[in-house]
């Protein structure tokens, strides 16, 4: 049956004529006990900020408030349009419903908002009988009440389930006791439940606030790591390193193109990255870009994306430009890009905006241009195969990376550095590095400048025995070879020739043996000599 109106109630907790007197008088001071525990939990609920706790919470002070056996809380998922039921007090505590949010009881008072008062659940059809066969539980009587937010939308429905015998001596004199709810008991669950919405929606955007702010804290500690890990990548103690760190954080902080130029491998990516991340774009995307690595016929649609249509089976796609709005895009190897698609960028750094491939629609942009070269641009021009416009647009700020051979004094910390990153990337224990090998790597020219010497180090981390020491002979031939050489440079033309010939011989096999770790069979090799060749001298020299 539906729910009763408030006479029909007292009608069947009251008999006639005991309306008035000592029953009267405990009937309203019971209701207004109650209003008063209602409104002490409200300040109570609206100061939770768990949505589970609330829940429980909410579960506790309905079952008291209304004298039921238990009561269960239902959540209104719009989304999936599901009922679910985490709370159900006596039930245990993360017990798991989810119903249609058309189904059962709790189904009807969510999709019509009405009140349910039911002396005995199993005459409804619309009660779910199969919740009591899992349970285990004999509902009888039931109500069931919608949960309103401030916006009076249904969020959820709560039902007080058996209603209890009035206690001893609080029962009314002539009638037996009540065993269903009232409507009074209804108005004060939809007080109840009305000040739950409210609490509850509260508890969820706190969480979603809390979580918000948790993953800006998330976000703020990404960018810092990326932050130190651009600023630890691009290393050194030289006065050259120094002084294009100085500028790139300078040139940073204002809106003006870079030309940043160099060999290949020293460092160009993580200028660029340590520029992005110091500007007041460092929240926006810092898009890459390696010009020499996409084929011809590829960049343009890369670059400025592509509309749906232009070919069979082709759909719209952004292009890197217009995905790096409100960031930085990072163009690698511009020197090797075509002339056609020169042409192309000096319109988008012009005019601040692209038009897709296949597209008419100029769409505008808000991006910040980084680029980079291994290439002398100004030889490219002369040689027409760069454009003397487009580099003046993207030549605003130039700064050069200087190779590793013009800054020995860095390779030490980088290799420290490097020792460190790699060795924490293998799940390996940090090794010792000799100072022979430490001398080695710093005199080595690496052509290849801090690429070539990344690629050394993972090669003699994985070749040295774990947790030992990184000695001269674990270093790649032409590392050792290098220093060979050196020493050949270093002693040729003392004295007479054949005083230099022999100190020259002697100085070489001294740092071959060195380098090999006194082995001489792959000394000899080294020094192109047989093994009886190299016997023959060391007994010369008393180097035995």
């Amino acid at each position: 049956m539906e729910s009763q109106t408030l006479g029909e109630a007292r009608a069947a907790v009251l008999p006639d004529g005991a309306g008035t007197g000592a029953a009267r008088v405990r009937e309203l001071e019971g209701r207004l006990a109650r209003l008063r525990e209602l409104l002490s939990v409200t300040v109570e609920l609206n100061s939770e900020h768990d949505p589970d706790t609330l829940l429980r919470r909410i579960a506790e002070v309905g079952a008291r408030a209304v004298r039921a056996d238990r009561a269960t809380i239902f959540t209104l998922d719009r989304q999936r349009n599901e009922l679910c039921s985490r709370i159900a007090l006596g039930l245990g505590d993360g017990l798991a419903i989810a119903i249609g949010a058309d189904q059962g009881i709790a189904g009807h008072v969510a999709t019509t908002g009405q009140v349910v008062n039911l002396a005995d659940a199993y005459e409804d059809s619309r009660f779910l009988r199969r919740v009591d066969e899992e349970t285990g539980y004999r509902t009888r009587s039931l109500l069931a009440v919608p949960m309103r937010n401030a916006r009076a939308e249904i969020i959820g429905v709560i039902q007080a389930l058996n209603k209890l015998a009035p206690e001893a001596g609080a029962g009314v004199v002539g009638a037996p006791p009540a065993v269903f709810f009232t409507a009074e008991d209804a108005e004060v669950l939809e007080v109840l439940a009305a000040q739950a919405a409210i609490a509850l929606e509260n508890a969820r955007g706190f969480r979603e606030i809390r979580a918000a702010a948790e993953r800006a804290a998330g976000e703020r500690d990404r960018l810092r790591g990326e932050l130190e890990q651009a600023a630890a990548e691009f290393i050194g103690i030289s006065k050259k390193v120094r002084e294009v760190r100085e500028i790139g954080l300078r040139v940073a902080k204002s809106p003006v193109t870079v030309l940043i130029t160099g060999e290949s491998g020293t460092g160009k990516s993580h200028i660029a990255r340590l520029i992005h991340l110091h500007s007041e774009r460092y929240a926006g995307p810092f898009v890459y870009l390696n010009c020499a690595a996409i084929p011809e016929t590829l960049v343009e649609s890369e670059l400025f994306g592509i509309e749906r249509g232009v070919a069979t089976g082709v759909e719209k796609k952004i292009g890197r430009i217009e995905a790096a709005s409100g960031g930085t895009m990072f163009l690698d190897e511009i020197g090797d890009m075509s002339l056609q698609v020169q042409a192309k960028i000096l319109q988008v750094l012009q005019e601040r905006e692209v038009v897709r491939v296949g597209g008419r629609k100029p769409l505008p942009i808000d991006v910040r241009f980084v680029s980079a070269t291994n290439k002398d641009l100004v030889q490219e021009i002369q040689d027409q195969r760069f454009r003397e416009d487009l580099f003046y647009r993207l030549n605003v700020v130039t700064l050069r990376i200087p190779p590793l051979r013009e800054r020995r004094e860095d390779v030490v910390p980088l290799v420290f550095h490097l020792l460190e990153k790699v060795c924490q990337e293998y799940n390996r224990k940090i090794p010792h590095i000799s100072r022979e090998a430490l001398n080695a790597l710093a005199e080595y020219d690496w052509p290849g400048n801090v690429r070539e010497l990344d690629n050394e180090v993972r090669r003699f981390i994985s070749l040295a025995p774990p947790g030992g020491t990184i000695e001269l002979h674990h270093l790649s031939d032409h590392v050792r070879t290098g220093l060979v050489r050196r020493a050949m440079g270093g002693l040729a033309g003392r004295g007479t020739l054949e005083e230099a010939v022999a100190a020259l011989e002697q100085e070489m096999i001294r740092s071959a043996l060195a380098a090999e770790g006194g082995n001489k069979v792959r000394t000899a090799k080294l020094l192109g000599l047989s093994r009886e060749g190299l016997r023959k001298k060391m007994k010369r020299y008393a180097l035995e």
